[in-house]
């Protein structure tokens, strides 16, 4: 039997990334938001500005004098016309000359522009999201989506699955590999209200297991991947004690009571608590979990992430309180949960959180969206804060490489205007100014990123629920050169 890792691939990922400067020297500055349409990072012209670059001006030492003080009597001086008058082709010049050939290209755009990314005498922008594919339609109200990355359909190509809000089934798409899906699987039954899902390995067999928290009875569906895409159901598994209507409402699942099997975690709004349900290893109720452990009295948890922080840590469960918009770390200390973090950030209440090692120390960083101030903001772990322009009402936000300098880049997306944006790392802890953007469908909630085709470039996928459609957006982006 297999066992996932249990430190996520962004730790694994992460880790190997080179150490940047320290922490004091991060860079907080603001990025502009530009046109709402796809950015092409002011790629000019160029046959225009070329031209102007190297077209030949006349000799100087060949323009008249003034005429006046200079010019003697015509008649004296004027020599035969077509005694002097050179061959016209052999003096006038090319309105359009071709540089050398083997001159390396210059970037007339920007003097700003990176090496790498000078492509033919323009520069290029260091990130290319491109919706190569129509976008994905589901039935009704997508409202989660998550990859199955880990032999899900014995290809290693990640698949999707999608939750249907109105009818609390589960889609699973099967990826070809190039940003497209082909079979769907399912649909498959959640509980009443299913909100949220989460992805682990719950029974010791190949392929990820999905679960999906159920609101409206407080409960959660376990799905065991078969290994071929298709997924048998279990029955609900009480999320709390005392269920009832208005729970559930966020899980994550990961190792959390200091075994080596994944657990849950979960937000039961209902009763204002964040529990943790303990795994079970077969033969013992295979792939179920143990009565709910109560970690902590939280008005309205939400947006929960679960596992150690760094490698060889206490787990931990990190999320948001929607009641006041604070971000909270509850770290597992010798089997109890203790509060490790209170966060509100100082650009106001967040909505939602994530995990990523934004400095490269080592240890994950809270990345958070502040709507009601259009911002990105990050908590570091050592203490400290970046904050980020956004685009309006940011929704959601996370940390990948998008450029492939392995330095992570931040993503968000914006529910007013319905885009994606980008701010690139500047590669010394901080971020550049441009803010990149990107289309979608409207009412985007939901961002995942995951590299579909195995060119070592992650791709950008967004829920976008007022047009009920999943946008997949392709890394185009040209990556620094050799």
């Amino acid at each position: 039997m297999r066992r996932l890792g249990r430190l996520s691939a962004a730790v694994l990922v992460l880790c190997a990334c080179e150490v940047v400067a320290p922490l004091d020297a991060l860079k907080v500055v603001d990025a502009t938001v530009g046109d709402a349409g796809v950015a092409d990072a002011g790629v000019a012209d160029a046959s225009d500005t070329l031209d102007a670059a190297v077209t030949p001006m006349p000799d100087a030492a060949v323009v008249p004098p003034d005429a006046a003080s200079v010019t003697p009597d015509a008649a004296s001086v004027t020599p035969d016309a077509a005694s002097v008058t050179p061959d016209a082709a052999s003096v006038t010049p090319d309105a359009a000359p071709t540089p050398d050939a083997a001159a390396p290209p210059m970037c007339l755009v920007d003097a700003d522009c990176a090496p790498q990314l000078c492509r033919g005498g323009v520069c290029v922008d260091r990130v290319q999201l491109v919706a190569d594919v129509p976008p994905i339609i589901d039935a009704s109200d997508p409202i989660d989506v998550l990859t199955l990355s880990a032999n899900s359909d014995e290809d290693a190509l990640p698949d999707l699955a999608i939750l249907n809000g109105t009818t609390s089934e589960v889609h699973v798409l099967i990826g070809v590999g190039d940003g497209t899906f082909t079979a769907r699987f399912g649909p498959f039954p959640a509980g009443p209200g299913a909100v949220a899902l989460a992805k682990g390995n719950f029974d010791d067999e190949l392929g990820e297991d999905i679960v999906v928290a159920n609101n409206d009875d407080a409960t959660v569906t376990i799905l065991h991947g078969v290994g071929d895409g298709d997924f048998t159901v279990d029955a609900a598994v009480v999320a709390s004690d005392a269920p009832g209507p208005g729970g559930a409402a966020s899980i994550a699942a990961g190792p959390l009571d200091l075994d080596d099997l994944d657990d849950l975690a979960v937000a039961d709004q209902g009763i204002s608590a964040l529990s943790v349900l303990s795994g079970t290893r077969p033969p013992l109720d295979p792939g179920y979990v143990s009565a709910p452990l109560a970690v902590a009295n939280v008005p309205r948890p939400a947006s929960l992430t679960a596992g150690p922080l760094t490698l060889g840590a206490d787990p931990s469960v990190v999320g948001v309180d929607e009641g006041n918009g604070h971000g909270f770390i509850y770290t597992n200390v010798g089997g109890t949960f203790q509060l490790a973090l209170d966060w509100l950030p100082n650009d106001g209440a967040l909505n939602r959180v994530t995990l990523a090692d934004v400095d490269e120390d080592g240890v994950l960083d809270l990345i958070g969206t502040v709507p009601g101030a259009n911002r990105v903001v990050i908590r570091f772990d050592a203490g400290g804060e970046a904050s980020l322009a956004a685009g309006p009402q940011p929704t959601d936000a996370r940390a990948a490489d998008l450029d492939g300098d392995l330095h992570l880049d931040a993503v968000m997306i914006h529910g007013d205007d319905a885009t994606v944006g980008v701010n690139c790392s500047d590669g010394a802890g901080g971020f550049e100014r441009d803010l990149r953007i990107f289309n979608v469908g409207s009412g985007p909630t939901r961002l995942v990123t995951e590299d579909l085709n195995f060119d070592g470039l992650p791709d950008v996928i967004v829920i976008s629920g007022l047009d009920q459609r999943v946008d997949v957006l392709m890394n185009r982006s040209p990556g620094p050169s050799p």
